[in-house]
């Protein structure tokens, strides 16, 4: 198992200087490997915790390779660590007087690539009038985007985009309909910074989320 190891880290390009290292490996110390990526496995239910402990057990290896194996082990388990991670993106989509690009975002958001592990939630307000028909103006518009469309579309009452407690109460509702290991906020709309705030609501008198 070593050497087929070796033998696709060279046949791929990855590593041409370090094959030596490879057919000197303890059997002990590749035991060893094994138990502890097991046991990361066992613990945190994924590969992820497993990576962390690769490096410490190379650190047994002789002859100076410990460290260039290690990130050779870690980075080989990355892929593995992060297909495993779900992941729910929430987009917070004030149109105003931008709805036509809102919306061409949105298109765009729609040919998106996607793996199982990763949610595109929405919540699309602040507009009068939308350039979708799926679209309800003066409310708020809650849906997800994959496989090139809107789906489970949810319309709210209006609320105003530039309150605190609307974007509260969409970050409630995405955590509580799409559970993830992570979460990515995006404030789409007019900004002006920290101070003079991010969604502006040309319906709401000009609202908007500011820092405190």
């Amino acid at each position: 198992m070593t050497y087929v190891f070796k033998d696709l880290l060279v046949l791929s390009g990855v590593i041409d200087v370090l094959p030596t290292y490879f057919e000197h490996l303890p059997i002990p110390v590749f035991l060893v490997l094994v138990i502890l990526y097991a046991f990361g496995t066992l613990v945190a239910g994924s590969s992820a915790a497993a990576a962390a402990f690769i490096p410490l057990a190379y650190t047994m290896i002789p002859d100076g390779g410990a460290f260039l194996l290690a990130l050779l082990m870690t980075f080989a388990l990355l892929p593995a660590a992060y297909a495993e991670t779900t992941t729910t993106v929430l987009m917070y989509m004030c149109g105003t007087d931008l709805q036509s690009a809102c919306v061409e975002d949105m298109y765009e958001m729609c040919t998106g690539n996607y793996s199982d592990q990763i949610t595109v939630a929405v919540q699309a307000g602040g507009a009068t009038e939308w350039d979708d028909s799926d679209l309800t103006p003066n409310a708020l518009n809650r849906f997800t985007i994959a496989d090139g469309g809107f789906y489970d579309l949810e319309v709210l009452d209006w609320a105003s985009m530039g309150e605190q407690q609307t974007l509260v109460d969409f970050l409630k509702w995405g955590v509580s309909n799409h559970p993830a290991d992570r979460y990515m906020l995006v404030l789409w709309t007019h900004g002006g910074g920290a101070a003079p705030g991010v969604c502006f609501v040309e319906s709401a008198d000009d609202a908007s989320l500011t820092l405190h």
